[in-house]
């Protein structure tokens, strides 16, 4: 097995790379083009309504979409440069036997040694694993990042964008952020090899200044079981720099914005991820700020290889009114599906009724809420934080928060804390599988199925979503469980699939000492560039799809279905009421979309 990778190429093989990634374009018929203040199949509404009060010699911050690179490219190339592709990493680690089903209604002492021997027996082989999943991801994103470098160049050339007004060239999508004049945008419009421009408002740091503490289960994980992240990579990006703690080991943590300036409130996210009273103590951390853009701090960390980015502030600036999925959102769609990371967002604190932060109704990101754990050990008393935001804007955001995490530390609290207990649960998660890193569906599939309760808001009462076993507005799936996501990895409960139109169904076993099932399917948004003349929405981004999940009995008989129209993930909990065998899970595509999509789905 290969332990080491070059991780850069020559400007001669991106550009022959590109020689297979390049679109061909065709010029749409121009010459009755709507009114600037009207969005077009190119332009959004949000940059329509900047263009309609903007002044003449206004310079307007767009983003510019080129149609998208052949990805299956960067896949060949990867697998020529390496011998091996991601499907040799789940097959290397297929080999690894299932942990016995009689294991999971052991008592807890001796679930815990059979789980322990089961980890020693599989230990070399999940290290194995875990190299060659890092040394894939390292190529892939290397191969991908040269080409589109290159193309993004190559095609703000062709389109005539003078070098002054590009502020940022991404490396990761296929954007580019530049400042323009409303003539300027008038002309870009018509050029053949541009297929969208959105608007990017000015970036405001929001940081969420709260703090919290573990409820989850993430200490057992942690302490009992041994995983401490091991071995991941997990971004953090925040309006400062990562400061120096006695709880935080300097060697664990590379800083990318050595020249920012130190921030509290990163140093506290740092301290609950990889902090020695932290969730995953043994990942290795990169964090970053950007004094530039959000585009361009995110990109460095993908570059570094990071399997989930955590973000514990609002990011891309004000969201516009009356719109719900904004342009850098679908930039963010992008980034998170294409190079399979998974992202971690706090909901924000503005409360019930207040809109998610940017870029939290991204339909690929993990959006977060709080919880308060009262300060005791004992889970009976926990609270859902009613500071949570969890307004998504009806139909047109996607539903959010996901799940709910602890978000209390040092006596204050809220959901920027909550995240990052979950972006370490994911590393406990992936130190334990490997192969998962790059399936961020799966990942938010085993999250939703993971989860084990909904609060109540006040002491001792009750709330209309409080026992609701699906999905619900204000709660998402409910609060997370460290322990209850690695015994779905443990026991192989879990698939992953891609889907375009009709159903897809699916079957799995529901042994004896069963007393209830949850079963997820989550699945992430294409938002892959195409050429114009698709409509408004395929120009830019993959529709949307819409799930619908049903599960039925080994009899036929239906046991329970959920199906939210703007939702990313589905959720279902029923009695099992001693019906043991095997049930069937159907996915059906509710939309009219035909657009292929990844979906995973994981049962508890």
């Amino acid at each position: 097995m290969k332990t080491t990778v070059k991780r850069s190429i020559s400007v001669a093989l991106a550009f022959t790379l590109l020689l297979g990634v390049l679109f061909s374009y065709t010029m749409a018929a121009d010459n009755a083009r709507a009114p600037l203040a009207s969005a077009t199949d190119k332009i959004s509404e949000q940059l329509a309504a900047a263009l309609n009060v903007a002044k003449d010699d206004e310079l307007i911050p767009i983003y510019i979409w080129y149609a998208d690179i052949d990805l299956d490219a960067i896949e060949r190339a990867t697998e020529k440069k390496l011998g091996y592709t991601e499907n040799d990493i789940r097959a290397a680690e297929s080999v690894i036997p299932a942990l016995a089903e009689e294991t999971f209604l052991l008592p807890d002492a001796e679930y815990a040694t059979a789980v322990m021997k089961y980890l020693d027996d599989t230990r070399a082989v999940r290290r194995d694993v875990m190299v060659m999943q890092n040394e894939y991801t390292t190529v892939r994103r290397s191969l991908a990042k040269d080409a589109y470098i290159a193309y993004n160049e190559h095609q703000s050339s062709v389109a005539g964008i003078p070098g002054k007004a590009i502020d940022y060239t991404s490396e990761f999508t296929p954007v580019v952020v530049a400042e323009l004049t409303p003539s300027e945008i008038a002309t870009l419009e018509k050029k053949s090899n541009v297929v969208y421009l959105g608007y990017k408002p000015e970036n405001k740091s929001e940081p969420e200044m709260v703090y919290a503490m573990p409820a989850i289960d993430a200490d057992y994980v942690r302490n009992t079981l041994g995983f401490n992240g091991y071995g991941t990579k997990i971004g953090l990006y925040e309006a400062g720099r990562v400061g120096t703690h006695s709880e935080l080991n300097s060697s664990s943590i590379t800083r990318l914005d050595t020249s920012q300036s130190v921030s509290d409130h990163a140093t506290v996210m740092a301290r609950i991820l990889v902090g020695s009273q932290g969730v995953a103590p043994g990942a290795n951390l990169f964090s970053n700020s950007s004094s530039t853009s959000a585009e361009q701090g995110l990109e460095a960390l993908v570059s570094k290889g990071v399997s989930a980015i955590n973000v514990s502030q609002g990011l891309g600036g004000d969201r516009p009114s009356g719109n719900y999925y904004t342009d850098f959102e679908r930039w963010i769609d992008h980034l998170a599906y294409q190079h399979s990371v998974t992202l971690v967002k706090s909901a924000g604190n503005g409360g019930l009724s207040s809109t998610v932060t940017l870029p939290g109704l991204a339909h690929n990101v993990i959006t977060v809420g709080s919880i308060k754990p009262m300060f005791t050990v004992t889970k009976a008393d926990d609270l859902f934080d009613t500071n949570t935001s969890t307004a998504n804007g009806n139909t047109d955001g996607c539903a959010k928060p996901d799940v709910l995490a602890p978000g209390e530390l040092l006596g204050t609290g809220g959901t920027s804390c909550a995240a990052p207990m979950v972006t370490g649960v994911i590393a406990q998660m992936i130190e334990y599988k490997p192969s998962i890193a790059t399936d961020p569906a799966l990942i938010k599939a085993i999250l939703t199925a993971c989860t084990e309760r909904k609060l109540p808001t006040v002491a001792g009462g009750t709330s209309a979503e409080a026992y609701e076993g699906n999905i619900t507005a204000q709660q998402g799936a409910g609060v997370i469980n460290a322990k209850r996501a690695i015994l779905i990895l443990s026991g192989g409960k879990y698939a992953s699939g891609s889907m375009s139109t009709g159903t897809v169904t699916r079957t799995f076993s529901v042994p004896s000492g069963n007393t209830y099932i949850r079963y997820a399917v989550a699945w992430i948004r294409n938002n892959q560039a195409t050429a114009p003349g698709h409509g408004t929405i395929a120009a830019t981004a993959g529709i949307a799809a819409n799930l619908k999940l049903e599960v039925y009995r080994p009899s036929g008989a239906l046991a329970a279905s959920g199906n939210i129209t703007n939702s990313s993930v589905e959720l279902v909990h029923y009695q099992v009421n001693s019906i043991f065998g095997t049930y069937s899970a159907k996915i059906t595509r509710m939309d009219s979309g035909t657009n292929s999509f990844k979906y995973a789905v994981a049962w508890y």
